[in-house]
């Protein structure tokens, strides 16, 4: 008898194998690890028109439904000056969008940290976004990031 219940089991254990647990974030890719460095970020004014236009390609390219995007805030931009390194522009974006099962993710902070005209990188629930967000970091809406599933 004990023979025939792992016999009976054993299908089930190869069904459980075969499982795969998928990737709930936003990206098509998994971004590298973030090390955290904690510099402090000075908050310069409102984001230009291409930091705008710079985020909203790097989402077209590197999201996973970039036009399910809605309740898109873009916050004002800092920057972050590193003694050992460069200066680092950095903007964050609350927004809500479809995962890569469908369904809305709920409502996530994604840092960006640009470069000269274009996104360097760009992480979800970073740490300094975070932070920033919880001392009352001001956002504003971002409908051309919301317009993308309008075009």
């Amino acid at each position: 008898m004990p023979c025939l219940r792992i016999i009976a089991a054993a299908p089930l254990c190869l069904v459980l194998v075969g499982c795969n647990t998928a990737d709930l974030g936003l990206f098509k890719a998994k971004e590298p690890e973030a090390v955290y460095v904690e510099v402090p970020i000075y908050i310069k004014g409102p984001p230009t028109a291409w930091q705008k236009e710079a985020i909203i390609g790097y989402v077209r390219n590197e999201f996973r439904d970039p036009y399910s995007i809605r309740d898109a805030e873009i916050s004002a931009y800092g920057m972050q000056a590193e003694s050992s390194t460069r200066e680092r522009t950095i903007v964050c974006v609350q927004l809500n969008a479809k995962n890569g099962y469908g369904g809305y993710a709920g409502r996530q902070i994604v840092q960006f940290e640009l470069g000269p005209r274009s996104v360097r990188s760009a992480s979800e629930d970073h740490a300094q976004c975070t932070e920033m967000n919880g001392r009352g970091l001001s956002y504003q809406p971002f409908p051309e990031l919301e317009n993308l599933g309008r075009l």
